[in-house]
């Protein structure tokens, strides 16, 4: 998949959403204008909040963010499942380059 811009999968459990899983699925962001990293993207691929998130067997690569986790942010009690993945390159200009989260478990 080819994020350009600030394209982002969101699972929200105040919406509805218990959970979202990706297999086999590589992530790859660019900036269209200045090359493989999106140093414009103001949010990560993958947002949960309050969800599940399992990510086996794919990878994000040059994913950036404003804000925390250039690939990944999980908050409000999400939990993120990784399992293979690679974050390579994945960058941000507050904390947590390829991934922020405060449950973390591996299958």
């Amino acid at each position: 998949m080819l994020r350009t811009g600030n394209g982002t999968i969101i699972c929200l459990d105040s919406s509805g959403c218990t959970s979202v899983s990706l297999t086999g699925v590589k992530v790859e962001c660019r900036d269209t204008s200045s090359g493989p990293l999106n140093s414009t993207s103001r949010a990560a691929v993958l947002q949960l909040v309050g969800s599940k998130g399992n990510v086996t067997g794919g990878g994000f690569f040059g994913c950036t963010s404003a804000d925390d986790g250039g690939a990944i942010w999980a908050n409000g009690d999400a939990t993120v499942g990784l399992n293979g993945e690679r974050l390579h390159q994945c960058l941000t200009d507050w904390c947590e380059g390829g991934m922020q989260g405060h449950k973390l478990w591996s299958p």
